[in-house]
C-alpha cells in the first residue's frame, strides 16, 4: 500500500493506494505547514491520520508533501514524526511544490504556480525543480495566495479604508480580536486566507474587491512568474482557480500563456505515484 499526503497551511488531503492504483481510502485532516506548526500540532494530525487507516503496517511507502519543507532538515523532522506510525514504509518528504509539479507536469516541463493558502512557482524540467522564486510565506510574501488578499483586505478594514458597504455585509472581527488571532493564534495563514474565501465566493462582484484580486495576482505574476525563461504555466491551487479570469488578464500582460488550472493535486499524484509503483521507476529519494 502506498500513503500519499498533500499539506497545506488549511488541511492535509491523504489517500491510501492499493498497489494496481487503485484508492482504499481518502480523507482530509487539519494543514500542516512544518514551518509554522506547532510540533504537537503536527504529531496529533499525523495520529489522526494513522488512527483512519486499519492496518498502518501494511503502509510500505509514504510520499508526503507539505507547505513549510525547506531543505533536508525539515524533511527529515518530519519523516521521523511518519516513521513513528508507519514502522514498515520507506519515507519520502517533499515540498507542496514538488507535489504541484508532479501533479501538473509529470516527468515534464514547465512553470508550476502554487495559488492555495500561499503561493509559489519553480520551473520544472525532466521531472525536477530547477530554479525556484522564494514564496516567503505569509510575512514577507505569498503575493498571489489567499492570505496575501486577506492580510490586504484586513489591512484596509482596520484602518477604514475598506468600502463600508461591503464591511457591514460580513462578520468582522473587532481589532483586539483581530490582534490575538494574528499574533497568538494557531495559523495566522489559515486565518488570513478564510477572508479572502469570503471574498471570493459572496462578494466577488464587488468593484473594490475585484480591484485586490488584481492587485494581489497582478504581485505574484510580476515578481515571480514573470521571471521564469518559460512562458507556458500551470496553475494548482483553489485560489487560483477561484481567481482564474484575473490571472490569465495579469499574464497576458506580461506575455505569459496558462495551460492548465487544477484545484487540488491529489488525483493526479495518485495517478503518478501507481504509475511509478507499478514500473518500478520510484522517483526521489526515499528512505528517513
Amino acid at each position: 500500500m502506498i500513503l500519499i499526503a498533500d499539506a497545506g497551511a488549511t488541511k492535509t488531503d491523504w489517500a491510501l493506494v492499493r498497489g494496481d492504483g487503485s484508492i482504499s481510502l481518502r480523507f482530509k485532516t487539519g494543514g500542516i505547514n512544518i514551518a509554522v506548526t506547532d510540533a504537537e500540532i503536527a504529531d496529533s494530525i499525523i495520529a489522526e491520520a494513522t488512527e483512519q487507516i486499519s492496518c498502518p503496517d501494511r503502509v510500505k511507502q509514504v510520499f508526503f508533501y507539505g507547505a513549510g519543507i525547506v531543505g533536508d532538515s525539515s524533511a527529515s523532522d518530519l519523516a521521523g514524526r511518519l516513521a513513528l506510525s508507519f514502522p514498515c514504509a520507506a519515507i519520502e518528504c517533499n515540498s507542496d511544490l514538488l507535489a504541484a509539479a508532479r501533479a501538473l507536469f509529470g516527468n515534464g516541463d514547465g512553470v508550476v504556480a502554487i495559488m492555495g493558502t500561499g503561493s509559489n512557482a519553480c520551473e520544472y524540467r525532466n521531472g525536477r525543480i530547477v530554479r525556484t522564486i522564494a514564496s516567503g510565506g505569509y510575512i514577507l510574501g505569498d503575493e498571489g495566495g489567499a492570505n496575501a488578499l486577506g492580510r490586504r483586505f484586513l489591512a484596509d478594514y482596520i484602518k477604514g479604508l475598506a468600502p463600508e458597504d461591503l464591511c457591514s455585509g460580513m462578520d468582522l472581527p473587532d481589532y483586539p480580536a483581530l490582534v490575538g488571532e494574528l499574533y497568538h493564534g494557531g495559523s495566522p495563514a489559515r486565518y488570513l486566507a478564510s477572508f479572502a474565501k469570503v471574498l471570493l465566493t459572496e462578494h466577488a462582484e464587488h468593484p473594490y474587491v475585484k480591484g485586490l484580486v488584481s492587485e494581489c495576482v497582478e504581485a505574484f505574476v510580476s515578481r515571480a512568474l514573470s521571471r521564469f525563461d518559460c512562458k507556458d504555466i500551470a496553475v494548482v491551487g483553489s485560489f487560483g482557480v477561484l481567481c482564474r479570469d484575473a490571472i490569465t488578464a495579469a499574464g497576458e500582460r506580461y506575455g505569459l500563456s496558462f495551460v492548465k488550472f487544477m484545484q487540488a493535486p491529489m488525483d493526479a499524484l495518485v495517478d503518478f505515484h501507481s504509475m511509478s509503483f507499478r514500473d518500478g521507476s520510484i522517483p526521489g529519494k526515499i528512505g528517513i
